[in-house]
């Protein structure tokens, strides 16, 4: 999980969409594989599948800017051992791609619209 977490870190600071991305899906495929659930992280690789056109949207826009703010907080509650600090951090950090995919999207559909 951490050379995934320096890995994303790299791609921030290369300025490397494309690049954070992959490892991005890696850290957090790494993190479902580790809870010891057999239907979990296909149910996940499901709806990353069903997201991914929308994630490769982020590769073209510059306005996206990750900060990774989001992964050292999920590291951090890895660390704690705490599943609840662990789930609440995972959550929130879905949350914020949710509120920025939706961002992105409305911008797209934005950019069509206007002749």
């Amino acid at each position: 999980i951490m050379i995934h977490h320096r890995g994303m870190a790299a791609a921030i600071e290369a300025q490397d969409v494309r690049e954070y991305l992959a490892v991005h899906q890696a850290f957090h495929f790494r993190i479902y594989a580790t809870s010891n659930s057999t239907s979990l992280p296909q149910l996940i690789e499901t709806l990353w599948l069903q997201s991914g056109p929308y994630l490769n949207l982020l590769a073209t826009d510059d306005s996206f800017q990750p900060d990774g703010s989001e992964h050292d907080e999920i590291i951090a509650a890895l660390a704690s051992g705490s599943p609840e600090a662990t789930e609440k951090a995972v959550k929130r950090g879905i949350r914020g791609a949710l509120a920025t995919l939706e961002t992105l999207v409305e911008h797209q559909t934005l950019d069509r619209a206007d002749p």
